[in-house]
């Protein structure tokens, strides 16, 4: 159905951020920079796309503020609560 990252998947040009964390010590600002500069090290080493899965709301945040888009999300709760969160998975476009 997405031939441009089926194509970029069998190349090897689909990078995987494992994991995105959050420390209270780090101030909010400098980690969106250290996310912003892990996606500028992927394009810088080829990479077409980059994927994550998000098990919380701040990482989506991460991801939608650098222009990820979210194509699945999966509840923890059976019935939706006002601070729900999830399983969410997103993928950039880098080039």
């Amino acid at each position: 159905k997405y031939p441009e990252f089926q194509k970029a998947l069998i190349e090897g040009k689909v990078g995987e951020l494992f994991m995105i964390a959050r420390s209270p010590l780090l101030p909010t600002e400098d980690t969106f920079e250290l996310v912003a500069a892990s996606m500028q090290r992927f394009s810088d080493l080829g990479y077409h796309y980059v994927l994550t899965a998000a098990a919380n709301q701040w990482t989506g945040a991460a991801f939608e503020t650098i222009g990820g888009v979210r194509v699945h999300f999966a509840p923890y709760r059976a019935k939706k609560t006002v601070k729900d969160s999830g399983c969410m998975f997103y993928i950039i476009r880098l080039k």
